[in-house]
């Protein structure tokens, strides 16, 4: 209906025909510029949003990626979740905006790096995007990241991304050269890699408070939050460190 509203980094609940469970999927757009199904068909008058759902036997996403979903399909949606940039209570004192993901935890926060790339909030923050991915193959955003990191996207050399491969053995970094605007690191995520990028764009810590989001796997939601506390100077999770646990 026309009321379905949603904020960047909320999910949706999917419920499909013939399909006991819900699925719940992070939106990987802005209520502003959905792109996918407006390039497929007109619909004014229903919701529209984009997202990155991987092929999996979970009941869900089994049937995103049959025949059954199809253009014209109806499922019921609803958006829920309080893991936004509203969670930030001082933008105005914000200097630093760090997004650190893991794996599909990537979603929320690409939605959220497409809202402050509107310039509506928080525009002459900082942006660092950190991506922790097992294999160069799972990385299906960089084509995107590169766009925006590019001096001439909306953040006019405010944003920053990395991309760190846990298993370099796995995949390659090859086409690296073809990315030039990302930094591609090999290995997990570590204290001194958080340190590095907290520092923000040109090496120099920007004046004033940095909020980090995390979302990811439990165990590295655990690590960075930790690291972030005892190396990067941050407080405190629901202070100026915001996660999202969907486990």
């Amino acid at each position: 209906p026309a009321t379905f509203q949603y904020t960047a980094g909320q999910w949706v609940d999917m419920h499909i025909p013939d399909v006991s469970t819900v699925g719940g999927f992070s939106f990987t757009s802005t209520p502003d510029a959905p792109q996918a199904l407006r390039d497929v068909v007109d619909t004014p008058t229903l919701p529209c949003f984009d997202l990155a759902i991987k092929g999996t036997a979970h009941p869900p996403a089994a049937w995103v990626h049959s025949p059954r979903c199809a253009v014209g399909t109806a499922v019921g949606v609803r958006a829920g979740g309080k893991f936004t940039l509203e969670l930030i209570s001082t933008p105005e004192a914000v200097s630093h905006v760090i997004l650190i993901a893991g794996g599909v935890g990537i979603n929320p926060l690409y939605s959220m790096l497409l809202d402050l790339a509107s310039g509506k909030r928080l525009s002459m923050a900082v942006v660092t995007l950190l991506w922790s991915v097992r294999a160069m193959e799972e990385a299906f955003l960089l084509p995107q990241l590169e766009a925006l990191s590019h001096s001439g996207s909306p953040f006019q050399g405010r944003l920053r991304v990395a991309v760190t491969v846990s298993r370099p053995g796995v995949g390659s970094l090859q086409g690296s050269s073809a990315l030039p605007n990302i930094e591609l690191l090999s290995g997990r995520v570590t204290p001194a890699v958080l340190q590095r990028l907290v520092a923000g764009v040109g090496g120099a810590a920007p004046k004033g408070s940095p909020v980090a989001f995390v979302c990811g796997p439990a165990e590295m939601t655990a690590f960075v939050v930790s690291a972030l506390q005892h190396h990067c100077g941050f407080k405190k999770e629901g202070q100026d460190i915001h996660t999202e646990k969907w486990w």
